[in-house]
């Protein structure tokens, strides 16, 4: 169209982060944080992010690893 009549701007922010999610974002965390403890040493950054995803993978129940 040349003119514009009416724009309407919704806000769209989330106003509240469901807990079960939040638990979920801290526990992968501290998943990650024991994997660094107890990963090789020498590993290059490649090898030691693979290591770590595989720690985190095999910590997790089944059905949470298809996410």
């Amino acid at each position: 169209p040349e003119r514009i009549e009416k724009a309407v701007i919704e806000d769209m922010t989330v106003s509240k982060v469901n807990p079960q999610i939040v638990e979920a974002i801290y526990n992968k965390i501290g998943l990650a944080r024991k994997a660094v403890e107890i990963m090789p040493t020498g590993l290059d950054e490649k090898s030691a992010r693979f290591f770590i995803i595989d720690f985190i993978l095999n910590a997790l129940p089944p059905e949470a690893v298809s996410y």
